[in-house]
C-alpha cells in the first residue's frame, strides 16, 4: 500500500510538471468564483478562509497534497507568453474541526534576459502554516484560523527557456536560500456561518491579530471596518428520489471590507457536472470590483475536475481597468 502511494504521488508531480500554471490563491475554487470566500469554502483540501466552514465539511479525516505553478503576464513584461516564473507545493491534514496545512511557495521576480534562452529572476521562499479550529451546532458554527511564515531569498536564479519546468522544481526544493530578517509573520482570524437549507450567511474577520514588520497590529476598529459579508446557494447533489442529479449550479454574493472606502463587491457561480458522485467537472466564473468604480475590476474564471482522489483546478483572471493583466494556472491535488 504505501509503494502504491509514493508512486501516484510521483506520478502526480510528473503530471503536475507538464501542464500550465498554478494557482498562487490560497483556494482555486473560491478565487475563480471573484475571490469568495466568507461564505464559500473548496473541498477538504482547501484554505480555510473562514475556518467555520470547517464544521460542515465530512467529518472523516482527509491528507491532501498538491503541487502547482502560474505566472502572472503584464504589458510591460517583454518576456515569453507563458513562462511559468513561480509555483508551491501544499499539505493539509483536515479532521473533525480541525484543520492543519502547510505551504512551500516559490516567487521570482525582477526577471532580466538571459541571451542563450532563459531568464534570470531573483527568488523569495514563502513558508506558511495554518490552522483552523471550529465548533458549532446544528445550523450554526464559528471558527478561529491562525497562520504564520517567514521568507526565506535567493538572487540571480538561471531558468532556461528549454528546462523551465525542471530548473523550476529544483529552485523550489534543492537551493539554500537566506531568510530575511523581519520577515516573520503571523496572524489569527474568525468567522461565523449560518447554514440552513441551500444557503449559507458568513461573516469573516480576516485580521483579529496580526504580527508583521517585527510589530504586534490588534485594532478592533480596523478588525471591523475589514469585515467580510457574504452568502452563497449551494444546489442540490440529489434529486428527491435519491438520484445524482446530471448538472448543479452554486453561487455567492460578498462585500469585502465593509467599513472602508476601499469596499469591494465580489461574486461568482459555479455549474458543475456530476458524471457520479466523485467524477465531477466544474465550470467557474466570477467578478471582483471596487464599489466607487465596477468597471475597474477583475473577471475570473476557472475549471475543476474531481477524478476519485484527484482535484485538478484551473484558475485564470484578467485585470480590466487600470492594471490590465492576466495570471494563469493549474494545482493537481491527491486526496488521500
Amino acid at each position: 500500500m504505501r509503494k502504491k502511494t509514493v508512486f501516484l504521488i510521483a506520478l502526480l508531480l510528473f503530471v503536475s510538471l507538464l501542464t500550465l500554471g498554478a494557482s498562487d490563491g490560497s483556494d482555486a475554487r473560491g478565487d475563480s468564483m471573484g475571490f469568495t470566500g466568507a461564505s464559500v469554502s473548496g473541498n477538504r483540501g482547501s484554505y480555510f478562509r473562514n475556518p467555520a466552514s470547517l464544521f460542515f465539511h465530512d467529518p472523516e479525516d482527509a491528507f491532501t497534497f498538491s503541487f502547482g505553478i502560474w505566472d502572472t503576464y503584464t504589458e510591460s513584461n517583454h518576456a515569453p507568453f507563458p513562462f511559468l516564473p513561480g509555483g508551491d507545493m501544499r499539505a493539509r491534514y483536515a479532521g473533525n474541526n480541525v484543520s492543519v496545512g502547510l505551504v512551500l511557495e516559490t516567487k521570482l521576480e525582477d526577471r532580466n534576459i538571459y541571451e542563450d534562452g532563459g531568464r534570470f529572476y531573483n527568488s523569495d521562499h514563502v513558508l506558511d502554516v495554518d490552522a483552523c479550529f471550529s465548533i458549532g451546532w446544528k445550523y450554526f458554527s464559528a471558527g478561529l484560523g491562525i497562520s504564520a511564515g517567514s521568507v526565506w531569498s535567493r538572487d540571480n536564479i538561471l531558468v532556461k527557456d528549454s528546462s523551465r519546468f525542471s530548473d523550476l522544481l529544483l529552485n523550489m526544493i534543492a537551493e539554500n536560500y537566506t531568510r530575511l530578517n523581519g520577515s516573520e509573520n503571523a496572524n489569527i482570524r474568525a468567522g461565523v456561518q449560518v447554514n440552513y437549507e441551500n444557503y449559507t450567511l458568513g461573516i469573516l474577520f480576516p485580521s483579529v491579530f496580526g504580527y508583521y514588520s517585527s510589530e504586534i497590529h490588534f485594532d478592533l476598529l480596523d478588525t471591523l471596518k475589514g469585515t467580510h459579508l457574504g452568502i452563497s446557494y449551494r444546489g442540490n447533489r440529489y434529486s428527491g428520489r435519491a438520484r445524482l442529479r446530471a448538472l448543479v449550479l452554486d453561487g455567492a454574493v460578498e462585500l469585502h471590507n465593509v467599513g472602508n472606502p476601499q469596499r469591494t463587491l465580489c461574486g461568482g457561480a459555479e455549474l458543475t457536472l456530476q458524471i457520479m458522485a466523485d467524477y465531477t467537472v466544474s465550470l467557474r466564473l466570477g467578478y471582483e470590483a471596487p464599489m466607487n468604480d465596477l468597471k475597474d475590476g477583475t473577471v475570473t474564471a476557472g475549471a475543476g475536475a474531481l477524478l476519485r482522489n484527484v482535484n485538478i483546478n484551473l484558475l485564470s483572471e484578467w485585470g480590466i481597468g487600470l492594471e490590465k493583466r492576466i495570471k494563469y494556472g493549474l494545482t493537481v491535488g491527491m486526496l488521500l
